[in-house]
């Protein structure tokens, strides 16, 4: 399961940085016309928002994998082993429950703008909201990840240690 989730890391960071490039340029090419000419791009604006908002997401299953997302985790931490991995367990389970939920309910924010483009770039907004439930899909990969990870860790200690 390392194996899997470290190949997905490899791809969503280059995805995201793929995104993030996108929206530096594009920032960059908007300043540079405005201090040149006095005039914007239509879809310049838009196509940073979209890398920015596409980055945003598909980099939230990154911090999962990672284990970088905000926590408090202070009173979790002074407990015993195995009852800090059940309510870390807990926790994943019910993160994973909220994943799934905004899946489900973006599905029929995509349908519904599968007609309706965008000015600037004229694609379908369709794309752009469908980062809602495509986030949603890979954050509850993630956090079945962790769930498997926490388990292995505190219920099954050794068996998860890969030989170099």
């Amino acid at each position: 399961m390392e194996k899997i989730e470290k190949v997905l890391a490899k791809i969503l960071a280059f995805i995201c940085s793929v995104f993030l490039v996108i929206m530096v340029l594009c920032t960059f090419a908007q300043v540079v016309r405005r201090a040149l000419f006095g005039s914007a791009f239509l879809w310049v604006e838009e196509c940073a928002i979209w890398s920015m908002m596409w980055m945003m997401f598909l980099g939230s299953g990154l911090c999962i994998i990672y284990d970088k997302h905000a926590k408090i985790d202070f009173i979790v931490a002074k407990l015993p082993v195995k009852v800090s991995a059940i309510v870390r367990i807990l926790g994943y389970i019910a993160c994973a429950a909220i994943s799934m939920i905004l899946m489900v309910n973006a599905l029929p924010v995509v349908k519904l703008n599968m007609s309706n483009f965008s000015v600037g770039l004229k694609i379908p907004w369709a794309i752009y909201y469908s980062a809602f439930p495509t986030s949603g899909v890979l954050m509850t990969i993630c956090f079945v990840f962790r769930i498997y990870r926490e388990i292995r860790d505190a219920f099954f200690p050794g068996k998860g240690v890969e030989k170099a």
